[in-house]
């Protein structure tokens, strides 16, 4: 009996550590009323608060960038839930290269630096981008996300090691990417998208 209890109580911990492991976020965003820190390996990285997010996006393209010092978890290429179901409207193969609905649907997609809130977020925006590259190689089928969090506006950068202040090479490195916490994100049919 006394093995069983040991065994049982062996197994509860081991499930305590890997539940909190696989719900960990390795940047472990700091959060303030106004301001969201993130410490890599390499460097801290401070923004401002900004607008809410709510919205669903078409995914285009994306990698995990978490990896190797990096201060944010995914990169994602999307467009925009307004944008999907204007350009189907008129072109409903829009996502195929040959279509003239192509060209309308590249200059609306969205550049998105994105930091998951905790690891299960994380985990979501990981687990998308995954299907994202899954379907390319396969059926083509596209995959889709839905994002809730904030707007984030970069305030400050450093190197940790040489405090060195890096904010004006982040900025002018990521000119055409917008960045955002993200609360919540769900994986969601595409066909939601179009109404």
């Amino acid at each position: 009996m006394l093995r069983f209890v040991i065994l049982v109580a062996l197994l509860a911990a081991a499930a305590y550590v890997l539940a909190n492991r696989v719900a960990s976020n390795p940047l472990s965003p700091q959060l303030t009323r106004h301001e969201v820190t993130v410490q890599s390996r390499h460097n801290e990285v401070r923004f401002q608060r900004g607008v809410p997010l709510d919205d669903a996006y078409m995914l285009f393209g994306g990698n995990a960038a978490e990896q190797g010092g990096h201060f944010i978890n995914v990169l994602l290429s999307g467009l925009a839930q307004r944008h999907v179901s204007l350009i189907s409207q008129r072109y409903p193969d829009f996502t195929q290269c040959r279509s003239p609905g192509a060209a309308s649907a590249k200059q609306a997609i969205e550049q998105m630096a994105l930091i998951g809130r905790d690891g299960r977020t994380r985990n979501t925006l990981l687990e998308a981008l995954r299907l994202f590259e899954e379907r390319l190689q396969g059926s083509g089928e596209r995959t889709c996300v839905s994002l809730q969090g904030q707007r984030l506006h970069l305030t400050s950068a450093r190197a940790l090691s040489a405090d060195v202040d890096l904010t004006n090479a982040i900025r002018s490195g990521h000119d055409q990417t917008d960045f955002y916490l993200i609360d919540k994100a769900a994986i969601v049919p595409c066909s939601n998208l179009t109404h």
